[in-house]
């Protein structure tokens, strides 16, 4: 897989502004319970290790996981993958994120301090 930057501004001809997971999940409180629904899917798979990372499939094939700091216990880094040639990752403790297109064999980078 090759790496393209796109410096601090994120820019991707193909998507515009930089896609982030807000652009993905959806909030919604019921009750006592805070859920994380993504629009026309249906979990398929959901775990929690130990570490308490966790890791979700959907029934259109794509999936996510983040993991959290054995430090602090807060989220390190998120993962979602469409299942359909694009990746999304953020990753905390780091500073950046990055979207790759696999079908195309590249990762733009985005600083996120």
């Amino acid at each position: 897989v090759s790496t393209q930057s796109t410096g601090s501004s994120g820019i991707n001809a193909e998507y515009g502004e930089f896609p982030t997971f807000q652009h993905y999940f959806k909030q919604i409180n019921l009750s006592n319970t805070t859920q994380i629904v993504m629009s026309g899917k249906e979990v398929v798979n959901k775990a929690t290790n130990s570490q308490g990372n966790n890791y979700t499939a959907y029934s259109d094939g794509s999936y996510s996981y983040s993991n959290k700091s054995p430090d602090t216990g807060k989220t390190a880094s998120t993962y979602y993958d469409t299942g359909k040639g694009h990746s999304f990752y953020k990753n905390n403790a780091g500073g950046y994120s990055y979207h790759e297109n696999q079908n195309q064999g590249y990762r733009d980078y985005k600083s996120t301090k």
